[in-house]
């Protein structure tokens, strides 16, 4: 009688390894994209919403209007077209650095505090109320530079809503 010979069967693990990488490597780097985009994804609330203009009335009150560049939405997102701030007559762009509006709120808080009608709190905020009109179809990353020029002033009280859409009923 014969022996049977048993044939020895080794599993290179190397390449196996080598895949399982490249494949976490390529999920991660997919699944942080999408991640990312999704971000701005936000909805603001609308009008109806917001607080009363008689809640809201006071001297040293700021408003800043959001204005995109074209009135009409599908033409604004073909063109990719800008949008500025207005805040007392003054047209000022938005960029990342807002130098031109930080420059006038900076104003505007060293004539409220001179008059005494902005102080500080305790917190190191200005007490002054700020309210931010912004259109419906302007993107979130847009407001939120916005809100960082306001913030990078140090003001917290901030109220922003959109206008409800004319056409959705």
């Amino acid at each position: 009688m014969k022996k049977l010979r048993l044939n020895h069967v080794e599993v290179d693990m190397v390449p196996l390894i080598d895949i399982i990488s490249l494949l976490l490597m390529f999920l991660i780097i997919v699944g942080d994209t999408t991640s990312n985009s999704n971000l701005a994804s936000l909805k603001l609330p609308v009008a109806s919403e917001a607080k009363s203009e008689g809640d809201w009335c006071g001297a040293g009150r700021i408003v800043l209007q959001v204005k995109p560049q074209y009135e009409n939405e599908n033409e604004q997102c073909a063109k990719n077209g800008t949008y500025s701030v207005l805040f007392n007559a003054a047209k000022h762009s938005i960029d990342d650095d807002s130098t031109s509006l930080k420059d006038h709120l900076a104003r505007f808080i060293d004539e409220q505090s001179s008059h005494g009608f902005a102080k500080k709190k305790s917190d190191g905020m200005w007490d002054i109320p700020v309210k931010l009109r912004i259109p419906a179809m302007c993107p979130m990353s847009e407001a939120e530079k916005v809100l960082n020029a306001v913030a990078s002033m140090q003001m917290s009280d901030i109220q922003y809503a959109t206008a409800a859409n004319r056409d959705s009923k």
